[in-house]
């Protein structure tokens, strides 16, 4: 588990006492506790047989490993989730770690602090209208206001990548900050 830097783009039509609710708007389906409609999860073949064969179980001990019921259909085994599979983060909070860092008014010597005090999660300090953004913060992940979660690679998130994934960040990242000119930047310490 890490701290990300999230740049969240809020409609530059905003008012100012609506952008924390609309921050959370935006990042409420990217939410660990979101709860979505329930969908089967398909387990490997190949790992069920391994597990059967390795401890020699059955299927309502194999129930009791994976910690739920599993089904079975004409695909194979299966469990129920409402787990969000667009999962992101588990808990966040405007500025945090990185408080001043997206309007450029830092109130820290570095760009990561891991100590986070209260007075560091507020909007004061921590959004800017992207018209007047001179240099685009390394952010881990965009959110537009459309509500699509845009990040560095892509494989989901990690927190190691090469030269390559960065190039192909940094291009994406303007052109998803010119396509919002209008719009409003808001730095947000999202806990993955």
């Amino acid at each position: 588990m890490a701290h990300i830097f999230v740049g969240v783009i809020v409609p530059g039509s905003t008012a100012f006492e609506n952008v924390e609710d609309t921050v959370k708007r935006q990042l409420e389906p990217f939410g660990d506790d979101w709860k979505v409609e329930p969908y089967k999860v398909y387990l490997d073949k190949e790992e069920i047989s391994n597990i059967a064969k390795d401890h020699n179980i059955s299927q309502k001990e194999l129930e009791k490993w994976y910690g739920r019921p599993l089904a079975l259909d004409e695909r194979g085994s299966y469990y129920s989730s409402t787990y969000n599979s667009q999962a992101k983060w588990d808990y966040w909070c405007i500025g945090g770690s990185w408080d001043g860092v997206a309007s450029k008014m830092s109130r820290h010597n570095n760009d990561y602090r891991a100590d986070i005090e209260l007075g560091h999660c507020s909007l004061k300090g921590n959004m800017i209208r992207i018209a007047q953004v001179e240099t685009i913060p390394q952010f881990f992940a965009l959110v537009t206001p459309d509500i699509h979660w845009y990040e560095i690679g892509s494989e989901g998130v990690k927190l190691e990548c090469g030269e390559q994934d960065r190039s192909e960040w940094e291009i994406k990242t303007q052109q998803i900050i010119e396509t919002h000119r209008n719009d409003i930047l808001v730095g947000i310490d999202c806990h993955s």
